[in-house]
């Protein structure tokens, strides 16, 4: 399993200096480092999670979005889910598993699947600037805005605010 952390660390409760400094630099959080360490236990009783390669791990207050390598969401996924819900009930919140996209849009339109996305517009607004995602009327996002811009924020360092159509 790859993760943004190294093996060892994954098993132990310490981190090795080379793994402390990518926290220090900001390139690993607490929250890489946990689902990191989970998804690895996890991997000793289910063989499919050797190969998977976790790249970032998000957290809003009730959600944690995992983003992997292409293929492997469907890995840590599990048949009919079971491995995303045991994970979910170790770090006792909702999971959402994305594969690594092209870009912010397309990290977008992976979030909010199965809900179509029909256009992505830039507001400039005395604050700076905020995405519009616009989606089909009468559609709920399975991510409420307020998560969605959360994680946004944290990974592009932009707001976003979702509307209906």
């Amino acid at each position: 399993m790859k993760a943004p952390i190294c093996e060892k660390c994954m098993q132990s409760d310490t981190l090795c200096p080379a793994c402390k400094e990518k926290v220090d630099a900001g390139k690993v959080t607490a929250c890489d480092i946990r689902v990191a360490r989970n998804l690895y236990n996890l991997s000793k009783d289910v063989k499919e999670l050797h190969d998977v390669e976790i790249i970032r791990a998000v957290e809003s207050p009730d959600l944690i979005v995992i983003i992997c390598a292409r293929g492997d969401a469907k890995k840590i996924v599990g048949s009919n889910g079971i491995i995303v819900k045991e994970l979910s009930k170790i770090l006792q919140k909702a999971i959402r598993v994305v594969e690594k996209p092209y870009n912010r849009d397309d990290f977008i339109e992976k979030l909010l699947h199965p809900i179509p996305v029909l256009g992505i517009n830039i507001l400039y607004t005395p604050h700076g600037e905020m995405l519009k995602v616009i989606i089909p009327k009468g559609r709920k996002p399975p991510v409420s805005d307020e998560y969605m811009s959360d994680i946004l924020k944290k990974l592009y360092d932009q707001d976003m605010v979702i509307v209906n159509e």
